[in-house]
């Protein structure tokens, strides 16, 4: 992704960067962010901290130094950008919700076809491994066959399915299966919704609703890297709508180009916590900063 800047950087022929020098290569540089999906927002503010924090005024010696500099210097950009939220460790946050007795509360939302479910799924898997039970809320009463897959995925992880009939009230729902997880001391509630656009405001009220009624504890927007910039439009729609605490975002082993990812932590201000990589069960990677940033760098 920065093959751009790294080139930029060996045409330099002085030894110290200077807005003379820098302002084109960062023009060219915003470009090739913007290319691979990054969003024009998240593209300037990087290019401006790479420019007043980074660059202007250091001296460049050899060109080995030079190189070692722009990786380097990169790499803690990137960091630094997708730090800018407070992380929420995930595991510690439902312990911390029982030990005020009663079930940690978790919505899913986003648009259609993004993997809610089967992030779900994942999501009661990993849960699971760390010795913690859930319990599923159907929410989604609209798409067909939508509680079959559900319940399926509970039927295969062996956990409780709460469901009413399609049409039904997705927050009654919702506030069945926290009952159900407060009478029997469930740790976790994962409530599934009807994937929505953005746009469709009857839709986003219902959502409200759901909220109202369910208090969650985090609503946590799910999102396909495949749709590149439409990723973290969505996500800032979503925010400025009913509020997100966190993302998980999906097909990361499908996605070459990466610029999504780092848009939606800088758009939304809010944590990532998974990048789901596959279809499988366990194929729901710990979101890091850091190893993001390794990760750029190896491709």
């Amino acid at each position: 992704m920065f093959e751009k800047l790294k080139s930029a950087f060996k045409k330099i022929s002085t030894k110290t960067i200077t807005d003379k020098n820098i302002d084109s290569i960062l023009d060219e540089f915003k470009i090739e962010l913007v290319r691979n999906d990054v969003a024009y927002k998240t593209a300037e503010e990087i290019c401006n901290i790479l420019k007043k924090e980074e660059l202007i005024g250091k001296e460049v010696g050899r060109l080995t130094r030079i190189k070692t500099l722009t990786i380097e210097t990169m790499k803690n950009i990137l960091i630094k950008v997708l730090s800018q939220a407070k992380t929420i460790d995930l595991l510690e946050f439902v312990k911390e919700k029982n030990a005020q007795g009663g079930p940690a509360i978790l919505l899913m939302l986003g648009v259609n076809g993004t993997g809610k479910t089967t992030t779900i799924a994942k999501l009661t898997n990993f849960f699971q491994k760390n010795n913690l039970t859930v319990v599923l809320a159907a929410g989604d009463t609209f798409r067909a066959g939508s509680i079959e897959q559900l319940s399926k995925h509970a039927e295969n992880l062996k956990v409780k399915c709460i469901k009413h009939e399609y049409g039904s009230d997705s927050a009654s729902v919702a506030y069945d299966a926290i009952n159900h997880a407060e009478s029997k001391n469930i740790n976790v509630v994962l409530i599934d919704t009807a994937g929505r656009m953005e746009t469709n405001k009857n839709l986003m009220n219902e959502m409200k609703k759901i909220i109202r009624v369910s208090e969650p504890h985090l609503k946590i927007f799910v999102a396909s890297l495949l749709v590149g910039n439409d990723a973290h439009m969505q996500a800032d729609i979503f925010n400025k709508e009913v509020g997100i605490d966190a993302s998980i975002l999906n097909m990361a082993d499908a996605d070459i180009k990466g610029g999504a990812t780092l848009s939606v932590a800088h758009i939304t201000k809010k944590p990532i916590l998974f990048l789901g990589n596959g279809q499988s069960y366990d194929d729901l990677m710990p979101f890091e900063p850091e190893k993001f940033a390794e990760m750029i760098f190896q491709n």
